[in-house]
């Protein structure tokens, strides 16, 4: 079990990554909190976590406001003493990957309270336990949109927004004990890609990004990118921090 007794905290742990990489992290020994609005569904994955005789904390949140961060935080703590690994997954897309000319106010604020403003106010808060214990992981869920443009205008910036951030904290925690990385997933098999309607999206983007990507190669599963997050979080990624790893079956390169 390579996260034995550690303690970890993952946003968007409700369904597709987040769901993967909490089933994955109580299989290998670790007390997991999950996270995020939606209470029946985040119930349904804890449940899941117990019949595999996982340990694990289900707390609703808003994490686009400091204080749902904050309090996360302070239940994981009240619970399980401690916290050792920030998986900041939660994320949500623009509504039909819309170019830059068609972009609507509501969008950019619903999109990057969530995506960027989420990630760092959960950031913030675990930084303040981790750096007392000098020890501490945090994994940031990126995209290759973030990378390559590869998206909505809105989602992209998002997400270069967290990709910015994990090399900021990397650089800030190197000497104390904290490793800070991202993982940048391609196409996922998750329920909010599954969601989109090809009817609603913007041909004008679709068009720009199937001229740089490889859509014939494999999509990748929730499973898949759970793996690399585990493996960043373990101690066998001890040499690894402000790294941002893609996984797309090269489908971007």
């Amino acid at each position: 079990m390579i996260l034995k007794d550690k303690v970890a905290i993952i946003t968007g742990g409700n369904s597709g990554i987040g769901e993967a990489t909490a089933l994955l992290f109580a299989k290998e020994g670790a007390k997991v909190v999950i996270t995020a609005r939606r209470k029946e569904q985040l119930e349904k994955v804890a449940e899941k976590i117990r019949k595999i005789n996982g340990e694990v904390l289900a707390v609703t949140s808003d994490i686009s406001k400091a204080e749902g961060c904050k309090n996360v935080v302070e239940e994981a703590i009240k619970t399980f003493g401690k916290v050792d690994i920030l998986v900041n997954n939660a994320g949500v897309l623009d509504h039909g990957l819309s170019a830059i000319e068609s972009i609507k106010e509501e969008d950019v604020n619903f999109v990057i309270d969530v995506n960027a403003k989420g990630t760092i106010y959960f950031a913030n808060e675990v930084a303040k336990v981790m750096l007392p214990n000098k020890s501490g992981v945090i994994i940031n869920v990126a995209s290759v949109a973030g990378l390559y443009g590869a998206g909505g205008a809105v989602y992209a910036a998002s997400k270069g927004a967290v990709i910015s951030l994990t090399k900021n904290i990397a650089m800030r925690m190197a000497r104390e004990g904290i490793r800070c990385n991202a993982v940048c997933p391609g196409g996922v098999n998750t329920p909010m890609t599954k969601s989109e309607n090809l009817s609603n999206m913007d041909m004008n983007m679709m068009g720009a990004m199937m001229a740089h990507s490889d859509l014939k190669l494999p999509t990748c599963e929730p499973e898949d990118v759970a793996n690399t997050i585990a493996f960043l979080a373990s101690d066998k990624a001890k040499a690894i921090t402000g790294q941002i790893l893609v996984t797309d079956f090269g489908a971007n390169l």
